[in-house]
């Protein structure tokens, strides 16, 4: 860590090393995400009536950076419409068991997509913060 003059450039320092790691941090969700999306979803099934395009994972991306946060969201980036025709958005469908499937009850089992990245987030991503801190030369701990 370089010498500072003062306590607010220290504080400056260290504030736009957090600023610098949000969107590292990002991408580190993103990636959680789509994990969950391969785990609970593709690796599940394989379709049997239609190709796969991917448009489901690729729809995760960091969709804000400022100063203090990053936003990663699932996008409604494809024309996916439910089994009557109607449009659909596709996390709503999983998270709540009404995507159609060849299943006995006709549906496909609900998925915890955002349950489950949440709790990765919440567990992954401050140890990730505090090593990227660690190498500015700030020493980070965890509570």
């Amino acid at each position: 860590m370089p010498k500072f003059k003062s306590l607010d450039d220290a504080l400056r320092y260290v504030e736009r090393a957090k600023e610098d790691s949000l969107r590292d941090l990002g991408k580190h969700i993103e990636d959680i995400m789509k994990e969950e999306i391969q785990d609970q979803v593709y690796d599940r099934y394989d379709p049997k009536t239609y190709d796969r395009t991917g448009q489901f994972i690729d729809s995760v991306k960091v969709t804000d950076v400022s100063h203090d946060r990053v936003e990663v969201t699932w996008r409604n980036n494809g024309d996916w419409t439910s089994y009557a025709g109607d449009p659909m958005y596709v996390i709503h469908g999983h998270e709540m068991g009404k995507v159609y499937g060849r299943t006995s009850t006709g549906y496909r089992p609900k998925t915890y997509l955002v349950e489950e990245s949440m709790k990765r987030a919440k567990r992954e991503v401050p140890d990730e913060l505090i090593e990227f801190l660690r190498l500015k030369g700030i020493k980070a701990v965890k509570k």
